[in-house]
Parts: structure tokens; C-alpha cells; sequence
């Protein structure tokens, strides 16, 4: 399964997790262009925290919509793809 195909079927999940009612979609083969930085990280199976970690040494490129910190699902395709040996945060 390529890293595209696991963040789609992830995205599914969460639609289906954290939705309180049914959720229409026009198409559901779309997915977001930009995601909350809580729906990022469960996507990239990450804590919240250690999303901040990689967007704070900008290892992971946002957009901001008012004070909401979005984060575009091509970034977090680009991620996935790459292998990271280093841990997120390092110790001070």
C-alpha cells in the first residue's frame, strides 16, 4: 500500500471516528487539502505535540486561516515518504 493510499484510508477512519452524525460528501475519493493540526497528527500517527515539534523546526510546512494552524495533506504525504532516524524532539 504506497503512503498515499494509508493517509486516504486514515482519513476515512477518522471521518468515521469523529464525526457525531453521518457526514456527507460529494465524492468520497476527494480528501482535504488542509487539516487541522489534531486530524494531521493521528493521520501521520503522531501525538498533537510532536506535530508542533516538526511544524516549531519546520520539518512540516503549514498555512494559517485566522489562529487555525492547517497543514496541507501534500506535506504530509512528503513526510510520510521520508524515513526519519532522528527523534522529533531532541532532549536540551
Amino acid at each position: 500500500m504506497t503512503a498515499t493510499a494509508i493517509l486516504h484510508h486514515k482519513e476515512l477512519q477518522l471521518k468515521h471516528n469523529l464525526d457525531e452524525g453521518p457526514r456527507l460528501l460529494p465524492n468520497p475519493e476527494v480528501h482535504r487539502l488542509l487539516h487541522p493540526r489534531k486530524e494531521a497528527a493521528w493521520l501521520l500517527g503522531i501525538s498533537v505535540r510532536s506535530l508542533d515539534y516538526l511544524i516549531a523546526n519546520k520539518q512540516l510546512a503549514t498555512r494559517r486561516n485566522g489562529g487555525r494552524v492547517l497543514i496541507p495533506h501534500s506535506e504530509l504525504v512528503r513526510f510520510s515518504r521520508a524515513d526519519h532516524f532522528e527523534p522529533i524532539s531532541k532532549a536540551a
